[in-house]
């Protein structure tokens, strides 16, 4: 079960701190509106993600037996976290001053996440697989991976806003990048996690 809790850890850190469209509004609201306000829109992930979620794991449930398919998954999750570990190793710091101007509130967060195509890429390729393998081992392994991923998701997200609303700290410092240069290297680890479980997907055939 602890494999799975770390995950979820990893996981949720990696997306609560890789700057994107919903870490620029959180940023904005905690300099325009307070610590509070930019928390609020932190937590949006809570409401919008989990009928994904949901839909995602009933889904792969249905088809758990089809381990060709799971294979599949396996693979296009890897590329997906391939990407972001990229992603992560190529950023420079001027890429984490978010600019301040721009507008948005709690409404605009729910709709960011809704639109935005990585929470769907998530929990099918990545996360609606892990919960199918939690499963397996127990509903505790599956409540510890949401637990951990949406504790530490919105959580870093909090935090972000914390230290740009309260302590007024820029998010392009050393510490920060490298920081999630480091999760960037653990998302590679689980990318290459995702191969080896396609390979045995295939090969138990």
């Amino acid at each position: 079960m602890s494999s799975f809790l770390w995950a979820g850890v990893v996981l949720g850190l990696s997306a609560g701190l890789i700057p994107g469209p919903l870490l620029v509004l959180v940023v904005s609201q905690s300099l325009r509106l307070g610590t509070a306000a930019g928390m609020k829109v932190a937590a949006t992930p809570l409401i919008t993600d989990m009928p994904i979620a949901l839909v995602s794991f009933t889904v792969l449930t249905q088809i758990a037996s089809v381990e060709p398919f799971f294979g599949i998954l396996s693979i296009a999750g890897a590329i997906f976290l391939f990407c972001l570990s990229w992603q992560t190793f190529s950023m420079t710091q001027d890429e984490f001053r978010i600019a301040e101007g721009h507008r948005g509130g709690f409404a605009d967060g729910l709709f960011l996440n809704v639109v935005n195509p990585y929470p769907y890429l998530f929990w099918v390729t990545i996360g609606g697989p892990t919960l199918v393998d939690a499963r397996v081992v127990g509903w505790p392994a599956s409540i510890a991976f949401l637990l951990s991923f949406y504790g530490s998701l919105v959580g870093s997200k909090m935090w972000v806003a914390w230290l740009v609303g309260k302590r007024h700290r820029p998010l392009g410092s050393r510490g920060y990048l490298i920081f999630v240069r480091s999760l960037g290297a653990a998302l590679l680890i689980f990318a290459l996690l995702f191969v080896r479980d396609a390979w045995t997907y295939w090969t138990l055939k």
